[in-house]
């Protein structure tokens, strides 16, 4: 099966990868596991990283299990 995807996509052989610009333009972000080398920019992602797990923490108590409705 993945041969076969492999194959349809055109992907048998190894290509140099190219950015393509015009498509990472509009795009709002990426996810990287990798530290920014600037110490301002880390503490800033840190703070955002800590208030998006809280609203994820907050939305996880909102949601009710189906065998409550029962």
């Amino acid at each position: 099966m993945l041969t076969e995807i492999i194959k349809e996509l055109g992907l048998e052989e190894k290509t140099e990868f190219k950015q393509n610009w015009n498509y990472l333009k509009p795009l709002f972000g990426f996810v990287s596991s990798r530290k920014a080398s600037n110490y301002k920019t880390n503490i800033a992602l840190e703070y955002e990283y800590r208030v998006a797990k809280k609203q994820a923490d907050e939305e996880k108590g909102k949601i009710r299990p189906l065998i409550d409705f029962e």
